[in-house]
């Protein structure tokens, strides 16, 4: 059966594309993708999505992230999204493994110690940064909370960089992108502003501005 919840009362507003992510997500799911990618640019709210993709499933929800901020940044958004939601954290001297949703460090739960203290009954699991996930951390928890197996949790990654530098495929990990956005989408629609110049060197006052020059800046999510 699938498990999907109602959800409830929103505490900002999701932008389209947010909405049209989440519906990938669970189309891709009753097709019977088990581990599906999403990739979103940096600065539109990958973060929002698998948010909202927690409180539209049932079940305990995993997130996994390999850096501080990611970890405080995933508590802020689902609680924005949802403050009703229990909430864990997994990460050095926290262990909040019990919580319905549990928000973890990869390096404090692939410890051995600490892994072995989970239960995995989670009906979902969440990579943020996914292109990390073929690296032996993330794979040891993912096989502990028996990913591969056909009646398994829904994976899913979340990645602006679908592209790996190395000789390590996602393709080890996911079964594929179920949904895409470019920056140059996110741009030409307004959610991200255009290149700007940090300084105004020669190329600039003449109205060009190289690749190496130019950073997005994203506009604020409204509430």
């Amino acid at each position: 059966m699938t498990a999907v919840a109602t959800p409830s009362l929103l505490r900002l507003t999701p932008r389209p594309y947010q909405h049209e992510a989440v519906a990938a997500l669970l189309a891709a799911m009753a097709r019977g993708i088990q581990r599906p990618l999403l990739v979103l640019p940096t600065g539109t709210g990958k973060t929002i999505v698998f948010a909202l993709l927690v409180q539209r499933r049932t079940g305990r929800a995993l997130i996994l992230a390999h850096r501080d901020e990611l970890i405080q940044q995933a508590v802020e958004k689902l609680h924005l999204v949802d403050p009703t939601l229990s909430l864990g954290i997994v990460q050095a001297t926290h262990d909040e493994h019990t919580a319905p949703t549990v928000v973890a460090s990869v390096q404090t739960l692939s410890r051995r110690t600490r892994l072995v203290r989970l239960v995995p009954d989670f009906q979902t699991i969440i990579i943020d940064e996914a292109h990390h996930a073929p690296a032996p951390t993330y794979r040891r928890i993912l096989e502990y909370c028996q990913a591969w197996r056909a009646d398994g949790p829904l994976v899913v990654g979340v990645t602006a960089t679908p592209e790996r530098g190395d000789h390590h495929s996602l393709r080890e990990v996911f079964d594929g992108i179920v949904y895409q956005k470019t920056l140059l989408e996110m741009m030409q629609a307004g959610y991200l502003v255009d290149l700007r110049a940090p300084s105004a060197g020669p190329q600039a006052r003449h109205g060009r501005t190289s690749a190496a020059e130019a950073t997005p800046h994203r506009r604020r999510q409204r509430r």
